[in-house]
Parts: C-alpha cells; structure tokens; sequence
C-alpha cells in the first residue's frame, strides 16, 4: 500500500488551484486488491486535501485495482480506456470527474 500512500501524499503538491477554481467536491478513491485503500480528496476553496478512509459523503466515487492505479499513475493506462473497459468504475457526477485530470498537474 506504500506506493498508493505514496501517490496520494503527494496530490496536495501536485494540486493545480487555477484549474480548480469553482470546483467544490470530495471525491472518494476505492483502490481494491494488494496494495490498495480508500482515500477522501477534498478540493474546496482553492485548496486540496487527502484523507485516508472514505468520507462520509463523495460527490464522486472512483473504484478500480490496485494494479490498474499503478498502471495509470505509469503512464501505461490511459483512464478513459480503463473506464471504457470496465477496469475503473465511476459513481456520482461523471463531469467532475473528468475534470480529475486537470486539477492535479501530472509528475
């Protein structure tokens, strides 16, 4: 679960407030199998924040392997493939969460 922690630790860093301005969301990450977790991002005001655990509450709630995670965060999945194929699975507000990709600048 390390690199997952790892990952996760690290979007606050990685945050980009510009593309986030108006967005006011918590997204819940369901990371299955070794390795994995669950993780509440909240982005609100300008600002993110990550918790490990679910939330109480998510306007967005994004579920896939621990594998596939990596995958994507490799650069060897494209997310929209993955969710075309079944492989990551997204409740709740389908718009917001297309704008993941946006609010955390890729590194």
């Amino acid at each position: 679960m390390a690199a997952v922690d790892s990952f996760f630790a690290a979007l606050p860093e990685r945050f980009n407030a510009e593309a986030a301005a108006g967005v006011e969301a918590v997204f819940h990450f369901n990371i299955t199998g070794e390795g994995g977790g669950q993780y509440a991002v909240t982005v609100a005001n300008g600002e993110c924040k990550v918790e490990q655990g679910a939330p109480d509450k998510a306007d967005v709630t994004v579920t896939l392997a621990a594998s596939d995670m990596a995958a994507i965060v490799a650069g060897d999945q494209d997310p929209t493939a993955a969710f075309m194929a079944g492989r990551l699975q997204v409740d709740g507000d389908i718009l917001l969460a297309m704008k993941i990709g946006d609010l955390f600048l890729s590194g």
